[in-house]
């Protein structure tokens, strides 16, 4: 009997963390944790990137490449809560698409009982409600604040033009 190619351990990872269902509180809560693990590695890896070029920019491309593998992982397991296959994620590089495919999985709750992809996720406790709520307010607040920076600026170059205009 031959041997495969790839070894069934690396297949048995695979397909335990790509599989089953996440919902939408246990999603925000995993990507806001994601992005404070990535941004603190970046710190890191600045930090390093000054003593050695080289060694920050291995650094840099295996955080990238760790950080997209979690951001698939967590990705698939939410669209699979909603029903949806896995390969749907990959719409995520797809420029204009990706700007609204995200909103879709917050928004698209999954069916209450089992679906193709296994039994709904478990309830969600405290700790993920709150991460949860964090991600939501700082969403929404940095919407929020982008919104009111941009009258800002149209108030303030608004009187600059209309200056122009008047010739004052």
């Amino acid at each position: 009997r031959s041997t495969p190619l790839y070894s069934s351990a690396a297949s048995d990872v695979y397909k335990r963390q790509f599989k089953g269902r996440i919902g939408r509180m246990r999603y925000l809560a995993w990507s806001l944790a994601l992005l404070f693990i990535f941004v603190a590695l970046m710190a890191g890896i600045s930090a390093i990137t000054l003593a050695s070029e080289t060694l920050g920019s291995i650094l840099l491309a295996g955080a990238v490449i760790g950080m997209l593998v979690v951001s698939a992982q967590i990705g698939v397991q939410r669209l699979h809560d909603m029903g949806w296959s896995g390969w749907l994620w990959l719409l995520n590089v797809v420029p204009i698409i990706s700007s609204v495919f995200w909103i879709v999985m917050l928004v698209v709750p999954g069916p209450a009982g089992s679906n193709r992809y296994g039994p709904p996720p478990p309830p969600n406790s405290l700790g993920v409600n709150l991460v949860a709520g964090i991600f939501l307010i700082l969403l929404i607040g940095g919407l929020l604040m982008l919104f009111l920076s941009g009258f800002a600026m149209l108030a303030i170059f608004g009187g600059l033009f209309a200056e122009l205009l008047n010739g004052s």
